[in-house]
């Protein structure tokens, strides 16, 4: 019975020891895989073992880590003004104590630099007692440049929308959220914490004349399928208006209900005076060559400004050197101010 006991004590030690065997072999091809930099150190600050992407981080061989102290890889490694950092960083770690690191510099053996996340945690004993440090290292350069492409990408974004004057906006439907580009909020002449940020804070900036066109406009492109393509005039925290063109597509679910709006809007104030004045010289030569005498002309001119202006009236005065008034024209005035003036 004794015999037959033992058998099974040395069976299940043996199967024991294969497990972990087999443990250890997965988790020492696992750290060989890692992209990660891995280093082991002891609690007292040596190091025992990096794994090869520590190695290819750092140019140095493998060989080069075993037995040194952690400080002194700390001050041959790293840029001077992260060396206080992370002794702190290393000095609370060999007390148990794993608080988070922010990004540092690494300096490789070929004198190339890299920024990298360091990461401490611990394998711990039966007791939960921390017996080695686990260090990690993330090369962060790929994340750094693609997030200096974004930057960049966005600065050009935002300077030929500038050159252009036209900017992007979109509207989430469900959460009537609206978000605008720093070329729209320029356009509007407002800062990004004076705006609402919704759809009606945004109708609020419409003028009050088009504001029926623009609400129209987007539930014919919202429930209609229509095309969103149309001018209309905003009015500025300073009283002045502009002329915007926004054209707009509508992104829907499975269902066909609406979910996002998003499109451009574009100041076309310059170009919309320009074909104003252009539109009222080609009247005015007109009228000038059908008018047969100078009383119809001025009276068809003050017409035209009238409506240009927008205004209920207008007047006319042609003063000569004697200051005489030999020509005149109003429209919209009423008897009781002509009798006044």
């Amino acid at each position: 019975v004794n015999l037959y006991g033992r058998c099974i004590t040395e069976l299940k030690e043996l199967h024991r020891k294969e497990k972990i065997a087999a443990a250890a072999k997965t988790a020492l091809e696992t750290i060989e895989a890692m992209k990660q930099g891995l280093v082991l150190i002891r609690m007292d600050g040596t190091v025992f073992s990096v794994n090869t992407a520590m190695s290819q981080i750092t140019g140095y061989a493998v060989g080069y880590f075993d037995g040194k102290n952690a400080a002194e890889l700390v001050g041959s490694l790293l840029d001077p003004g992260d060396i206080e950092r992370a002794m702190q960083a290393l000095s609370a770690a060999m007390q148990g104590e794993a608080d988070e690191i922010p990004e540092m510099t690494l300096i490789a053996r070929d004198g190339r630099r890299m920024p990298f996340v360091p990461r401490i945690s611990f394998i711990r004993d039966d007791r939960g007692k921390p017996e080695t440090m686990v260090l990690t290292i993330q090369d962060t350069s790929d994340i750094a440049a693609a997030n200096r492409a974004v930057r960049e990408n966005e600065h050009r974004l935002e300077e030929a929308q500038r050159i252009a004057n036209i900017g992007n906006w979109e509207w989430n439907i469900a959460e009537n959220t609206l978000a605008w580009s720093g070329e729209v909020y320029r356009i509007f002449g407002l800062a990004s914490r004076e705006f609402g940020a919704t759809n009606e804070a945004f109708m609020r900036l419409v003028h009050p004349d088009d504001r029926l066109f623009v609400e129209e406009s987007t539930n014919r492109a919202l429930y209609q399928n229509q095309r969103y393509d149309i001018d209309h005039r905003i009015v500025l925290p300073n009283g002045f208006e502009r002329v915007v063109h926004q054209q707009a597509e509508v992104l829907r679910d499975d269902a066909g209900r609406p979910l996002r709006m998003t499109g451009t809007l574009q100041d076309i104030t310059a170009r919309k005076q320009a074909e104003d004045r252009d539109r009222i010289t080609s009247i005015l030569l007109r009228l000038f060559t059908e008018k047969t005498s100078r009383k119809e002309y001025l009276d068809a001119v003050t017409e035209v400004i009238r409506e240009w202006c927008g205004c209920r009236c207008a007047g006319i005065r042609v003063v000569n050197e004697a200051g005489q008034v030999p020509y005149l024209s109003y429209v919209g005035y009423s008897e009781e101010f002509l009798a006044s003036e």
